[in-house]
């Protein structure tokens, strides 16, 4: 986990609705956390508010951000925009 590195935030403890989006790690603090667990500090942007923040997260809300993990993150984004684009277009003819 070095700084400058991408994650997924699979699990966001601090803001909900805020998962499944990527950040960047700006600082990695083995054993700092509870019970000794590693903490890793991640900017991201939110997208509910569009503001940015840095907060500490355990290893087990992150996933890498590798080619893979992100086309499927993609994929799974455009299948929801494509549902929610069939719902606008009901909801429009049905006036």
């Amino acid at each position: 986990m070095e700084p400058g590195k991408k994650v997924i935030i699979r699990q966001n403890p601090h803001h909900p609705g805020a998962e499944n989006i990527v950040g960047t790690v700006t600082v990695f603090r083995p054993g700092e956390g509870f019970a000794g667990c590693d903490l890793v500090d991640v900017h991201y942007e939110n997208p509910r508010d569009g503001k940015g923040y840095t907060m500490p997260f355990g290893m087990s809300c992150l996933g890498p951000a590798d080619a893979g993990s992100l086309i499927a993150l993609a994929e799974y984004y455009e299948i929801m925009a494509a549902k929610l684009r069939e719902l606008a277009t009901a909801a429009s003819s049905s006036k």
